[in-house]
């Protein structure tokens, strides 16, 4: 707007007395009069600074300095507005300077505290190197070792046996096959960039400090190399990315092709951790958010839906031989076709145990596995992790805060699918 706001008192209260010049210009009344309007203030001439402190606008030849760029804040949260200078020293590429304010507020109750990131295990490697694989076998057949040998008949008790399960396939895996590494924001932006960065922020203090026309043309000419090769990286990083769509879909790898071209579309979303309730309140609190969003899905979930009972006839031979018939009883092939029919890439659930570390986990883990499944079988109890799902809320669309907007997936153990498979098999005619 290129407002010069001044330091007039017939202005006042709506701005303050520290104001970098002295008389107001057109552009500034009209702002005045936009904030008395509104019910506004101008917050940044409001504290005492250095002058030096006060500018927001340098010219190209570094002789007229103005204060051009204001805050505006609501005259009823003044008191909450504790400073406001603006900042020499954050180099943006712009002939203003950074403001930046300090605000007093208490959003919510809800202490913020940073998430940890969970790990998840690199699985690509099990079906990408034989070696690894092999490895991987050999550290689950000796963890088994070290847990002890499990007895032939179905007598223990499944907690406790899935627990050791689960705990040879973590520590092996870990050993193994490692942890999925981060991926980089700017994979183009290596040590060259940074060292040509850094010399032009060196130049740009250096400038600051004492402007003289040969700091300044140092300055430009050090902030036009480090454009020139940022160009020229990113344009070489994304000819590399081309250059692999093309060879993932040449060579029929759906997958990594969807990934690349889909990582390409992306934009960034911010994370969302407020909702609202059914009347509409906006909710901050974490204890009042897990309600809301465990009610929603009860009531989802539990929708009064009349169903029919189904009746479907069992064939007489099952019911004389149902309690002598060995055919029902669980076999290692039922077992190991139901391991082999999981799918790889899928998420885990409460146990953190991904599909393809029981896949590629080996004879010796079936066999141990196929004991777990004829404990179950005959004490008729699952394991308790069993029971317990993950419920992941996918927006669909419209308000993102809004709950109804939301549909869930349940993310089940890994156990529990080659079970369900298991069983399923066995229920089929």
């Amino acid at each position: 707007m290129n407002a010069k706001v001044g330091r007039e008192s017939i202005y006042r209260p709506t701005i303050g007395s520290h104001s970098l010049h002295e008389t107001s210009n057109d552009n500034s009344t009209r702002l005045i009069d936009l904030a008395t309007s509104l019910g506004m203030v101008v917050g940044s001439t409001r504290f005492p600074h250095k002058n030096i402190h006060k500018i927001t606008w340098v010219s190209a030849d570094n002789v007229t300095r103005n204060q051009i760029d204001h805050l505006l804040i609501d005259r009823r949260q003044c008191s909450n507005l504790l400073d406001v200078r603006s900042r020499r020293g954050a180099n943006i590429d712009s002939d203003h300077h950074l403001v930046v304010c300090k605000i007093r507020a208490r959003i919510s109750r809800y202490k913020y505290t940073k998430t940890v990131r969970t790990k998840k295990i690199d699985t690509t490697r099990l079906k990408r190197e034989q070696d690894v694989k092999y490895k991987y076998i050999d550290t689950v057949h000796r963890e088994l070792m070290k847990v002890g040998e499990r007895n032939s008949n179905s007598i223990g008790d499944p907690d406790s046996t899935w627990r050791n399960h689960k705990g040879v396939l973590s520590t092996a895996a870990s050993e193994i096959l490692g942890f999925e590494e981060k991926p980089k924001r700017n994979d183009w932006f290596d040590d060259e960039c940074q060292k040509i960065t850094n010399e032009k922020n060196d130049a740009y203090r250096l400038m600051q400090q004492k402007y003289t026309r040969g700091r300044g043309e140092e300055y430009k000419k050090r902030r036009i190399r480090e454009k020139h090769l940022h160009k020229r990286k990113k344009r070489l990083y994304e000819e590399k990315q081309l250059r692999e769509n093309a060879s993932s879909y040449t060579q029929k790898e759906t997958r990594n092709f969807y990934n690349q071209v889909n990582g390409g579309r992306k934009v960034f979303k911010p994370r969302t951790t407020a909702c609202r309730s059914k009347n509409g309140q906006l909710l901050n609190d974490k204890d009042e958010i897990v309600q809301r969003w465990a009610e929603y899905f009860r009531e989802f979930l539990n929708s009064s839906v009349q169903t029919r009972p189904l009746s479907v006839p069992v064939p007489e031979a099952l019911l004389k031989n149902q309690e002598t018939d060995e055919s029902l009883y669980p076999t290692i092939e039922d077992t190991i076709r139901a391991i082999q029919s999981i799918k790889n890439n899928k998420s885990p659930g409460m146990d953190d145990i991904q599909g393809e570390l029981i896949k590629y986990a080996g004879t010796g883990f079936e066999k141990e596995f196929h004991h777990l499944v004829l404990q179950i079988w005959n004490n008729e109890k699952m394991p308790d992790d069993w029971n317990t799902s993950v419920i992941c809320p996918l927006h669909k669309k419209g308000d993102i805060l809004d709950c109804n907007n939301y549909r869930g997936i349940s993310l089940l153990n890994t156990g529990y699918k080659v079970f369900a498979n298991m069983l399923f098999n066995k229920l089929k005619p």
